[in-house]
């Protein structure tokens, strides 16, 4: 609990010191960075080892991301403002979910012909 305090505090600082977007004229350059709770949800898992996976992971915390973006204002009016750009993301998720590629080849075709 203590590592995810201290986290987030290092990116609450990060963020008022570094501001979160900066602005060079028309041009608006922004990053994020973020942390998110593990996606835990284990569908068609026996119950057992959908136990035993999340006993080996009892990490709450662990998917993060980041992005940089960047804008340009090309139209703008009164109450408007429209603008062009491009980001780029990444995002890395650390909870284990092993997955059987056999899953599909076991089913039957549903679709039934008369």
């Amino acid at each position: 609990m203590k590592k995810e305090i201290l986290t987030l505090g290092v990116l609450f600082a990060i963020q008022a010191v570094c501001c979160q977007a900066q602005g060079l004229g028309d041009w608006i350059v922004s990053a994020n960075i973020g942390i998110e709770a593990h996606d835990k949800r284990l569908f068609d898992y026996a119950r057992p080892e959908r136990e035993a996976l999340l006993r080996m992971q009892p990490e709450f915390w662990g998917t993060y991301h980041f992005g940089v973006k960047a804008r340009r204002k090309v139209l703008r009016s009164r109450r408007f403002s429209s603008f062009l750009g491009l980001g780029l993301g990444y995002e890395k998720a650390t909870f284990i979910r092993p997955f059987d590629h056999h899953f599909f080849l076991e089913r039957v075709n549903l679709i039934q012909t008369f």
